[in-house]
């Protein structure tokens, strides 16, 4: 752990902001572990913007796929990815965010979005930004979980919450079943914003993410499990330096053979540049 010096306030960064490597013993600790036992739901996580219990209701297939995220972190471009790899024609038989949807997310209308997933013909592909112990673990699922800098992740998020409309707020606050306080509006200025956000949480146990949920814990609790073989952990950075081998990667993770060419599609139509 170090300490970064920005203008007058000490910011944290932990090491698992560039999930860096950790020492060989801890990983055999963590293989050791895994051969007794798998990932379990110990936490609630229930604000103005997400629930972990709306997954309660939602039974898995055993071909499933679940990309997750703490949130600014690329889940929209993962999902991009994974959908032209299931259709790699683009033949989408529904916009993308129809398809993988987020179910988490606490103002949507949840039968809504369970009725539209069982009704799904082809390979199913769900959306989560919950840390992995709130989430109900399946060891036939896929999951897909990206990792992104802190630093990045909160520069990202204010630009998201600082444009957030009066109807935003409403949409978050007033949708029935809030639990807990509303979201509060942002701050004036950004540095505000970001010492909050570094040394504040919403969630009891956790240390940061105010006003949302916490990035820290949140890759910590994918992290430690990321040796399991039906989790692939991807970092936001590595993904953009060779897009093409994180899409040949994913490809070969969900067992879809798929020819150069169709990979050089998926590039096209997917690479942040293009």
């Amino acid at each position: 752990m170090v300490w970064v010096i920005d203008v007058s306030f000490l910011v944290r960064i932990d090491a698992l902001l560039v999930l860096i490597t950790v020492k060989p013993t801890e990983v055999g600790r963590q293989k050791e572990q895994s051969a007794m036992s798998l990932p379990e739901r110990t936490r609630v996580y229930q604000n103005h913007t997400i629930d972990s219990t709306r997954w309660d209701g939602f039974e898995h297939r055993p071909d499933d796929i679940v990309t997750a995220t703490s949130y600014k972190s690329g889940t929209t471009w993962t999902q991009a990815i994974v959908a032209n790899l299931l259709y790699p024609e683009g033949d989408f038989p529904l916009p993308v965010w129809q398809l993988a949807p987020w179910i988490d997310m606490r103002p949507l209308p949840l039968d809504r979005i369970l009725g539209g997933l069982a009704a799904q013909k082809g390979r199913r592909f769900i959306k989560t930004h919950l840390p992995l112990d709130a989430l109900p673990f399946d060891p036939q699922v896929k999951y897909i979980f990206v990792g992104r800098d802190g630093r990045d992740v909160g520069m990202s998020m204010w630009n998201h919450y600082s444009n957030f409309t009066e109807g935003a707020f409403a949409f978050f606050n007033e949708t029935p079943g809030l639990v807990g306080d509303p979201m509060p509006k942002p701050p004036v200025d950004v540095n505000s914003f970001f010492r909050d956000w570094c040394s504040r949480s919403w969630f009891d146990g956790d240390s940061d993410g105010y006003p949302f949920w916490s990035h820290l814990h949140t890759v910590q609790s994918w992290f430690d499990w990321r040796h399991l073989p039906n989790i692939l952990l991807l970092h936001y950075a590595d993904m953009k330096a060779d897009t093409s081998a994180a899409i040949a990667r994913i490809a070969a993770y969900l067992g879809l053979e798929r020819s150069p060419d169709q990979l050089t599609d998926v590039l096209e139509r997917t690479g942040l540049d293009r």
